[in-house]
């Protein structure tokens, strides 16, 4: 009886608290690493004039492409600071959403509103980590154009370097991103 409360009741709680510790251990997205230099991505992105601490990464480069629009890593100081990943299309939002819940767990969900109220609707799922956070933006769109309702969204998640601290750790063997 002991076992099968331990494995109901507590296994989930530790397992929660070590999805968010797999955001700080991970510390970037797929092959991207915050805290690294501009240099080390020097080859894999398209130099950005018009905002030079933006660079748009090559798509041949990016992993799960078939799922992404386009990867930007945005530098401060030469230093990856930040990921901008903009997804595809609905059925792409939701495979990402999965493999985020599978690597980071739940989240939290900030919501503004009913999506099918004409206007704007932003819905936010956080990933708080202790050095890095993770952010999932939807942003959906209803309209009435020329007597036609009309809806559209999209979908970015920001990957940001939030301190300094040092996280110990060890990602799982199957770690999805």
């Amino acid at each position: 009886m002991i076992k099968f409360l331990f494995i109901t009741v507590l296994l989930p709680v530790f397992c929660c608290g070590q999805s968010v510790n797999n955001l700080d251990v991970k510390n970037g997205f797929l092959q991207f690493k915050l805290g690294d230099t501009v240099f080390a991505y020097a080859s894999m992105v398209n130099l950005n004039k018009r905002y030079p601490n933006r660079q748009e990464v090559k798509f041949k480069f990016i992993k799960l492409k078939k799922h992404l629009d386009r990867v930007e890593l945005i530098f401060e100081n030469n230093t990856l600071t930040s990921i901008e990943i903009y997804i595809r299309s609905d059925d792409d939002q939701r495979y990402i959403y999965y493999l985020l819940k599978q690597a980071y767990g739940d989240g939290t969900t900030i919501d503004n509103g009913t999506s099918d109220e004409p206007g704007v609707h932003n819905t936010f799922i956080i990933w708080n980590g202790t050095r890095v956070a993770a952010i999932l933006k939807k942003r959906s769109f209803n309209l009435t154009i020329n007597g036609q309702q009309s809806s559209s969204s999209y979908e970015t998640l920001t990957i940001k370097k939030t301190s300094n601290n040092i996280v110990n750790g060890e990602l799982p063997a199957d770690f999805p991103l």
